[in-house]
């Protein structure tokens, strides 16, 4: 299986917790009286590695060997230990080098020899170099993809996230996980690791304020120590077809584009209206916020969305752009 999604996502987390919901190692004894220890699965850490042997020595434990006779080490080992399934992370760092892949696909097609259950995690620039390979490597590599998605704006799970973090600091971190978790949803995309950076980035610009909350959180996202995240939600919220190939590390290639365009066509408008929303209540003072709260209450709120809905003409494809550009200028100020 391949475990793909966008950096950040939790590909490493998911698999350290497959790691720990597995059963522990144990020993048993022969009947000759040996001792031996078995492992229910076993994770390769794949980022100090540089070719298939390499790859083979860290599964089987030792320092020599290599091709077939490395291959029935392996062999040897994992039905012994009685290894059921092997978890390889982190092939990124695999594809900065040359060549990475002729190199990816013959590590991977050494752990597919070893003839047990593999699961491999891969970004999407991984993905898109393996589909230029052959037909018959692709049927062995890429056949079984799953691929990780960030949680969406109005999941019980993405609120759970955001109140978790909280209950790390309630004192300091005044967000409404529930109320606000649009809004902060679209300031990492939804992305784990963009969401810790975001709140370890607005705790240190507003340590001498007390508390952060979702105006500290919207200044952070606006500043310097953000611009790269910044950048990477900026092109996820508008994946045009330019976005598409200049950026390759944001969107799964066995994923068809039709696809990718039904899902922001019916995102788009909801997400133009929640940051609309967001930024004006953001650039508001406490007491303009409840002023504002009061006059438009939460249900005629909701009635003047749904009208607005029903009643706004669609907009073209370069309307979008336009606006786009310009809630990105906006932000450059």
């Amino acid at each position: 299986m391949c475990l793909t999604g966008l950096g950040g996502v939790g590909k490493s987390a998911l698999i350290a917790a497959a790691k720990r919901v597995m059963p522990p190692l144990i020993q048993i004894s022969s009947r000759d009286n040996m001792i031996v220890p078995l492992e229910s699965c076993r994770i390769l850490p794949v980022e100090v590695l540089t070719n298939p042997n390499d790859l083979l020595r860290e599964f089987n434990g030792f320092g020599s060997g290599s091709g077939k006779n490395l291959i029935a080490q392996c062999r040897y080992v994992a039905f012994k230990h009685g290894i059921s399934s092997v978890f390889a992370d982190e092939f990124q760092f695999v594809s900065l080098t040359a060549g990475a892949s002729a190199t990816i696909t013959k590590m991977l097609l050494a752990l597919n020899s070893l003839g047990i259950p593999f699961v491999y995690a891969a970004n999407f620039n991984m993905l898109h170099a393996l589909k230029m390979r052959n037909q018959q490597e692709l049927q062995r590599l890429v056949d079984d993809i799953t691929e990780f998605r960030p949680d969406p704006p109005d999941s019980q799970d993405w609120q759970d996230t955001l109140g978790f973090l909280k209950e790390i600091y309630p004192e300091k971190f005044v967000f409404d996980p529930v109320g606000e978790a649009a809004f902060i949803h679209g300031l990492c995309a939804g992305l784990k690791r963009n969401l810790n950076r975001l709140l370890v980035s607005a705790y240190l610009s507003a340590h001498d304020k007390g508390f952060v909350g979702v105006e500290e959180l919207f200044k952070a996202f606006k500043g310097a120590d953000y611009a790269s995240n910044r950048s990477d939600v900026l092109a996820l919220q508008q994946m045009t077809q330019e976005t598409r190939r200049k950026r390759t590390d944001l969107w799964n290639p066995f994923r068809g584009v039709d696809e990718l365009d039904e899902i922001l066509r019916r995102h788009g408008e909801e997400r133009q209206v929640r940051f609309a929303e967001a930024s004006l209540l953001a650039a508001m003072s406490k007491q303009e916020r409840r002023e504002h709260a009061s006059m438009t209450g939460k249900a005629s709120g909701s009635d003047t969305a749904k009208k607005t809905k029903r009643s706004a003409t669609p907009l073209t494809a370069e309307e979008l752009t336009r606006n786009m550009q310009q809630f990105r200028d906006g932000l450059k100020k």
